[in-house]
C-alpha cells in the first residue's frame, strides 16, 4: 500500500485499491471466504467510479448521476467512497490501530491537504452508500447448507466435486492449506447477476 502522503505521485483510485487489497487480505486471514474478493473489489471501484464522475462526467456513471459540485477535490471523493463501502465490507477493521481504515482515510486526507469537509467528502459518501445500498442482500453469504451438494440438497451446499462424467473432482495436488476457502458454493453465482452492464453504452463517453 502506498504512503499516504503519495497522492502527488500515486493515483488516489490506486492507491484505494492498494488499501483495499490489504483490507482484504486481513479479511481472508480472519476467515472471510476467498472467493468473495473479486465483489468486493467490483464493490468499491464502482463507488469509486460513481465519484469521480461527478466531477469528471466522461463516463456514464455505474449507479448514482451525483450532480457535479461547484467546488472541492476528486481525490476526496474517491477516498471517502473507498473507505466507506471497505468499512461497510470489513466493519471490524474500522478502527483497529495504526491499520484501521478510519486512521488511514484521516493519514490520507492530511498528508495530502485535504480538509474533512471537501465538498468532495460528501459526494464520496453519496456514491458509497447507493452502491452499498443497491448490493444490501444481494446473495453473497446465503445460509450455508452443512450437507455436501447432490440430489434433493439445495445449492448453497458443500461443494466436493464428484466422479461422474463432467464433474469436477479433486485431485492429489488439491490439498487446501489451514484456513483456506473450499471450492466455491453453487448459488454464490446468484450474486454475479446483477453486475454486468446492460449495453455498450455505459463505457462511451458522455456527448
Amino acid at each position: 500500500m502506498p504512503d499516504a502522503g503519495a497522492f502527488r505521485t500515486v493515483d488516489p483510485v490506486v492507491y484505494w485499491n492498494g488499501v483495499a487489497e490489504a483490507a482484504f487480505a486481513r479479511a481472508v486471514t480472519a476467515g472471510r471466504p476467498g472467493q468473495v474478493g473479486p465483489l468486493d473489489f467490483v464493490l468499491v471501484h464502482v463507488a469509486v467510479h460513481d465519484a469521480v464522475q461527478a466531477f469528471e462526467k466522461r463516463f456514464k456513471p455505474y449507479h448514482s448521476d451525483i450532480p457535479r459540485p461547484s467546488s472541492g477535490s476528486p481525490a476526496a471523493a474517491v477516498a471517502k467512497a473507498a473507505h466507506d463501502v471497505l468499512v461497510n465490507i470489513y466493519p471490524a477493521q474500522k478502527t483497529t490501530p495504526v491499520i484501521g481504515l478510519d486512521a488511514i482515510y484521516e493519514s490520507y486526507l492530511a498528508s495530502n491537504e485535504l480538509d474533512a469537509d471537501d465538498p468532495g467528502v460528501f459526494v464520496g459518501q453519496q456514491a458509497a452508500a447507493a452502491i452499498i445500498n443497491l448490493r444490501t442482500l444481494d446473495g453473497r453469504f446465503p445460509p450455508l447448507d452443512p450437507r455436501p451438494c447432490g440430489p434433493g440438497v439445495g445449492d448453497n451446499c458443500i461443494f466436493t466435486g464428484g466422479t461422474a462424467p463432467g464433474e469436477w473432482r479433486p485431485t492429489e495436488s488439491f490439498n487446501l492449506p489451514p484456513g483456506a476457502s473450499p471450492p466455491t458454493p453453487p448459488a454464490r453465482r446468484r450474486a454475479t447477476r446483477r453486475w454486468p452492464l446492460c449495453g455498450s453504452a455505459k463505457s462511451r463517453p458522455s456527448r
